[in-house]
């Protein structure tokens, strides 16, 4: 069966041919850099009860008060589907260091795992030893990748002897939905547990070679005084990120937003869960301040009443108003950076003094007012792409006025391709006006080669090397030279969906395989034309071009490589005077990729 997986999610598009070629697949990517500041085993202090986490407060890596390194799970707000609060510890197949628990592609094993500190427990009464129970909320796949039938997520804990044992197992085949996350509650009333040195830890079982196989985790929970019934908390929770209020824009060209304000307007919402069994009154606020001056810009909602007051277990949407944007200084401020605040006022307090409830009751997102067009939060959780040459990818945006596109930033996330090696290919990046094969509908080819990943969620510009002018409906399409995936990050946490097209049979067709945003932004400014290859040459030269394979370069360089159009790396020998030489040339265009005062650069080289 774990063949059938592998073979249905990655190397099956080898196998079944151009059936599965042909599809958009999301693709699992690295998400995570090396912890900073993390604790160890090392650190032998220990936590009393209760002990207690949902991940709201946490960014990409588990809060390392709670939970020792290097614990590799990843943090996301968008890979869980409907979790109890905003933020999922997500289990897969990549270690802390965002690389293959095992690389080989067919590994089945031992996956993520998250460890808590140690927890005395030596000092519990019999009473208290008797009414010691765990919590937790768990979901299958969400919005990642669906476990098999055998694979599993297992909690274990450790007894005096320092002995991990298993006391709940869960398998893909026990679990009916992906879309749901359950509760369990398990009682711990074994004497070996109650020791100074006892910890729990959530392991996931599954492919080990990459982001698969996804089991999600929220709302932990572990204390005394409590029976299997205690399934309902008095905390009263919001459940997402805050969506744009530029919605569907993450990110908007400020001489689009003056011409019309109002046109860009939406209502950003949050997703709310009350975890009590009871009805509880519910006020929120919500707000806008400038990030680079914290000045408060606008309260749009201000103790408002949820109405009808949300009954016990009631997921609900808060609708926040629009901004008033009369009172954004968008007309004096060339560029604007806009956090969107959104809480609750739920009752929630600090539960027996050591559990604040509310720190899930308050959630923020940006916008960024500037230069670029968005939908992303610039963050991704996975990865879309085709693995057939030639094959495209597009998104689609519009432009109120005609304006002029300068370069285009994207995020190429790592991931594990077919061919086993991460490469920086080439590819080309199009600007087109419609979605056909008429040669009037490409406004702009140019051949970019892919930027070495500088850090996770980090854009490579691409620059063209004249502007591009676009007005109303244009799209932003990538074409790959290589026959395996060509990956682009997906946002989960946003969802342009409807705005994605693909083409690997010569037809365009929209998108219906995969949720989310492409991690693809276009750059605008004014439209006086400048020669990229031209700027180039103005600190370094290649020559002579064209050539027969032997040439020169002066200038600031280095970390010189150099590619065909296929996207092979050529062989080339060096001599101590800077003389470079193909190792075998055969006619054609070379692209010389190097590094000059901290950028990386690109000169043609043209073979006779």
């Amino acid at each position: 069966m774990k063949c059938l997986h592998f073979i249905l999610t990655i190397c099956g598009l080898v196998f079944f041919g151009d059936h599965l070629k042909a599809q958009l697949i999301q693709i699992p990517v690295k998400r995570l850099e090396a912890p900073v500041n993390a604790r160890t085993q090392q650190d032998s202090s220990q936590l009393r009860l209760p002990f207690w986490d949902d991940f709201s407060k946490s960014s990409n890596t588990p809060d390392y008060e709670k939970w020792f390194c290097c614990d590799d799970v990843h943090i996301s707000a968008g890979i869980g589907i409907d979790p109890p609060t905003v933020n999922v510890a997500s289990f897969d197949g990549w270690n802390f260091l965002g690389k293959p628990h095992v690389p080989s592609a067919l590994a089945d094993g031992a996956g993520d795992s998250l460890v808590s500190r140690f927890i005395d427990l030596s000092d519990l009464s019999p009473v208290q030893q008797n009414t010691l129970v765990i919590s937790f909320f768990y979901q299958k796949q969400g919005h990642g990748d669906l476990p098999e039938a055998d694979d599993s997520l297992r909690l274990q804990i450790k007894d005096n002897q320092n002995q991990w044992h298993t006391i709940w197992k869960v398998t893909g085949a026990d679990v009916a939905r992906n879309d749901i996350f359950y509760q369990q509650l398990i009682p711990i009333l074994q004497t070996r547990f109650f020791h100074p040195w006892f910890q729990i830890r959530f392991q996931s079982f599954g492919r080990q070679s990459g982001g698969y196989d996804n089991w999600n985790i929220d709302y932990i929970y572990l204390n005394t005084g409590r029976t299997l019934d205690d399934f309902a908390y008095e905390d009263r929770a919001l459940t997402t990120l805050p969506t744009s209020p530029f919605t569907p824009y993450t990110a908007l060209p400020m001489e689009f937003f003056r011409l019309n304000p109002e046109g860009y307007l939406g209502q950003s919402n949050v997703g709310f869960y009350n975890l009590d069994r009871l009805l509880q009154p519910i006020e929120y606020s919500s707000s806008v301040r400038d990030i680079k001056t914290g000045q408060l810009l606008d309260v749009m909602n201000q103790n408002t009443v949820l109405d009808p007051n949300p009954l016990g277990f009631e997921r609900r949407t808060i609708v926040s108003r629009p901004v008033n944007v009369n009172n954004l200084p968008f007309m004096t401020e060339d560029t604007l950076m806009l956090e969107t605040k959104i809480y609750i006022n739920s009752g929630d307090t600090i539960f027996q003094q050591l559990i604040d409830f509310r720190v899930n009751d308050t959630v923020r997102s940006v916008v960024h007012l500037a230069n670029e067009l968005a939908y992303d939060d610039g963050s991704a959780e996975f990865g879309a792409g085709l693995n057939t040459r030639g094959a495209q990818v597009a998104v689609k945006f519009e432009a109120p006025k005609q304006a002029y596109i300068r370069s285009v930033r994207i995020y190429f996330p790592e991931f594990t391709p077919l061919s086993g090696n991460f490469s920086n290919p080439p590819f080309f990046l199009k600007v087109l006006s419609r979605l056909d094969t008429r040669r009037d509908s490409e406004l702009y080819r140019q051949q970019m080669l892919q930027q070495p990943l500088a850090a996770i969620n980090q854009f490579g510009t691409y620059t063209f090397e004249r502007p591009v002018p676009v007005s109303d409906t244009f799209y932003i399409a990538i074409e790959q030279t290589i026959d395996d995936f060509f990956v682009v990050g997906l946002d989960k946490n946003t969802n342009t969906s409807d705005r994605i097209f693909y083409n690997a049979r010569g037809v365009w067709e929209p998108n219906t395989q995969i949720a989310g945003s492409l991690m693809i932004r276009p750059v605008f400014g004014d439209g006086i034309p400048v020669g990229l290859e031209d700027e180039l040459l103005v600190d370094v030269k290649l020559y002579p071009n064209p050539g027969s394979g032997v040439f020169k370069i002066d200038g600031d360089y280095r970390d010189v490589k150099i590619y065909d159009l296929s996207g092979r790396e050529v062989a080339f020998e060096t001599s101590y005077d800077n003389e470079f030489r193909l190792v075998n040339p055969t006619a054609g265009i070379y692209l010389i990729r190097f590094r000059s005062f901290d950028d990386y650069k690109t000169l043609k080289l043209m073979v006779k």
